[in-house]
């Protein structure tokens, strides 16, 4: 499971200038509350920015990032975190310039096609399914209950991680039909030299 510790995001929203959210001080379930001082509502103060910052930042995002780049400047918008995985510390940024991850001092970015496998490796479930556990829009139905059976199974698989046990298990399957195959020739071969 990847922690996010720190999240830094700008020219999203509303916000213009950095925004930094530490949240390695808080506990594992975290509820966003806010206010909008210009209409003391909570009502577009920026709740749902925290969260598409976080959709950005792992491409899980389904709203095109020129709607969500702020109107109030032409910078593109930049986010970065930094991340735990396993006692594993890590950083993701992800801007207009495109993505970058570093590990351990090394870095993955320049190939999006190779940064992006690396997120999802890192991640470990599929994009558009991380959006939907992380982030219930409003009317927005539950994901799982009206997933299809195979769908469901494919989800459960990503994310309890049989998927990778599931190939192991066809390459033995494979490795047994081809070891079988061979005993069976073998066998026939020995037949007819004794025949012979």
């Amino acid at each position: 499971m990847i922690k996010i510790k720190q999240l830094t995001f700008e020219n999203i929203g509303r916000f213009v200038s950095p925004q930094s959210i530490d949240f390695e001080s808080l506990s594992h379930l975290v509820q966003v509350d806010a206010i909008n001082e210009l209409s003391s509502g909570s009502s577009g103060s920026g709740k749902s920015t925290i969260f598409q910052a976080i959709e950005f930042l792992f491409g899980c995002n389904d709203t095109p990032a020129s709607i969500l780049q702020s109107r109030l400047t032409k910078e593109k918008i930049s986010v970065s975190a930094l991340l735990e995985k396993n006692g594993k510390e890590f950083s993701v940024s992800r801007s207009g310039k495109g993505l970058s991850i570093q590990i351990d001092g090394v870095v993955t970015d320049g190939s999006i096609k190779l940064a992006e496998e690396k997120l999802q490796e890192l991640i470990g479930i599929k994009p558009e399914y991380l959006r939907k556990m992380f982030h219930k829009r409003q009317g927005e139905g539950g994901f799982f209950l009206s997933m299809r059976p195979t769908e469901s199974y494919e989800f459960l698989s990503d994310v309890l991680g049989a998927g990778a046990w599931t190939k192991k298990a066809e390459l033995v399957t494979d490795r047994i039909k081809s070891l079988s195959l061979k005993r069976d020739m073998a066998k026939q071969s020995l037949e007819m030299q004794s025949h012979a």
